[in-house]
C-alpha cells in the first residue's frame, strides 16, 4: 500500500493570485515486490510545499510550485546509491483556448503522478522535464468559424513535406497514406476534435534503400533512419489564426512526439505554418520547423504554393529550406 495525506491552506490575495501552502506526508512501503533487495530506502516522508497561481487572464494562468521534503525516508540517490532529500519544484501554464480545448504545460523534476509518487525525482541525474497535457470537453462551446469555401477546403486536405495552418472542421477526420518507388511507406490518421484543434492520433512510417544518403550528421540517420527504422509519433494541430474568424491569415502550431522503434529513441518536432490566401488562384505557405532530440537538433523552412486549377486540382509546388549546413 502506498497513500499520502496532506492539509492545504490556501490565500487568495486578490481576484488574480492565489497562494497555497501545503504541509504533508506520504507513505512508501519498506518492501517493494516479492523480489526486492534490501529495504526500500525512500520510506516516509514528511513534506512541506508551497505553490502560487496568477490569473494573467479569464483563460490563462500561470502556476508554480515547490516541495521541500523533510525526511526520515529519502526521495533521490545519485550514481553511487547514495541516498538524500532533492527539493521538488514545477511551473508552467494552463491555457483554455475555448471551452472545448485547454492546454497545460510545465517544466519539473518530478515524474511521479500520484501525490505518494510525486517526491520522487529522476535518480542520478535530476534534470527538467517537459509536460505537456491536452485538456477536452467534449460538451464545451466551440469556436464558431465561417466555412471554407471549395478552394480553401481543397488546402485543407495538405500537401507531402510542407504542411499548411487549414484544419477540417470539428467532428471530421483524415488519413493519408504514402508509398513511393523507393519502398518508402508511411499512414497517418488525424481527427479534429475541434474546429481549431486537430488530433494526430497516429504518424507512422519506414525510410529505405538508404545506403547512397550524403547526410553530414551520420548519428542523427543511423538513429532515427537506420535500415530497420520503424518511426511512430502522435501529436496535435491548433490554429490560432484564421480569416474564417475575420483573421488576415491562417496561422497554426503543430507539435508531435516520436520514436524510432529500432532504437528506441525519441524526438519532439514543431513547426508554426503561416498560409495567406492572395488572390483567388494562389495561396502561399511559409512553415518554421524544429527537430529536437538528445542526439542532435536542427530547424529548417518549408515553403510551399497551392495553385488552384479550379474548384477540383491543385498544383503544390514544396521547398524545404535547412537552417544550417550542417544538419
Amino acid at each position: 500500500m502506498i497513500g499520502s495525506f496532506s492539509f492545504p491552506l490556501t490565500k487568495e490575495f486578490n481576484e488574480k493570485v492565489v497562494i497555497a501552502i501545503v504541509p504533508g506526508i506520504t507513505f512508501l512501503p519498506d518492501r517493494i515486490g516479492s523480489k526486492n533487495i534490501g529495504k526500500n530506502s525512500y520510506g516516509n516522508n514528511f513534506y512541506l510545499g508551497a505553490g502560487i497561481v496568477w490569473n494573467i487572464l479569464d483563460n490563462l494562468k500561470i502556476l508554480s510550485s515547490f516541495t521541500n521534503p523533510l525526511g526520515p525516508g529519502s526521495n533521490y540517490f545519485d550514481h553511487n546509491l547514495n541516498f538524500s532529500n532533492k527539493s521538488i519544484y514545477s511551473y508552467g501554464l494552463n491555457w483554455d483556448v475555448n471551452q472545448k480545448i485547454g492546454i497545460e504545460g510545465k517544466i519539473t523534476n518530478s515524474f511521479g503522478e500520484t501525490p505518494s509518487t510525486g517526491l520522487l525525482t529522476i535518480p542520478s541525474d535530476n534534470k527538467p522535464l517537459y509536460s505537456a497535457n491536452l485538456v477536452y470537453n467534449p460538451y464545451g462551446l466551440d469556436y464558431k468559424l465561417n466555412s471554407l469555401n471549395e478552394k480553401d477546403s481543397l488546402i485543407s486536405f495538405g500537401s507531402i513535406t510542407v504542411n499548411n495552418a487549414l484544419i477540417q472542421d470539428s467532428g471530421k477526420s483524415q488519413g493519408i497514406v504514402n508509398y513511393d518507388t523507393s519502398g518508402n511507406a508511411f499512414f497517418s490518421y488525424k481527427y479534429s476534435l475541434s474546429n481549431i484543434f486537430q488530433l494526430e492520433l497516429i504518424n507512422i512510417g519506414q525510410f529505405n534503400d538508404l545506403s547512397n544518403l550524403k547526410n553530414k550528421n551520420i548519428e542523427v540517420r543511423n538513429t532515427y533512419i537506420n535500415d530497420n527504422n520503424l518511426n511512430f509519433r502522435l501529436g496535435g494541430k491548433l490554429m490560432i489564426f484564421s480569416p474564417q474568424k475575420n483573421d488576415g491569415l491562417w496561422s497554426s502550431l503543430r507539435t508531435s512526439f516520436g520514436r524510432n522503434d529500432n532504437t528506441n529513441q525519441g524526438y519532439i518536432y514543431s513547426e508554426f505554418m503561416n498560409t495567406l490566401r492572395v488572390n483567388s488562384w494562389l495561396a502561399t505557405n511559409i512553415s518554421p520547423k524544429y527537430f529536437f532530440s538528445g542526439v542532435d537538433s536542427f530547424g529548417a523552412i518549408g515553403i510551399s504554393k497551392y495553385i488552384n486549377l479550379g474548384d477540383k486540382v491543385l498544383i503544390i509546388p514544396e521547398i524545404n529550406i535547412q537552417l544550417s549546413k550542417e544538419s
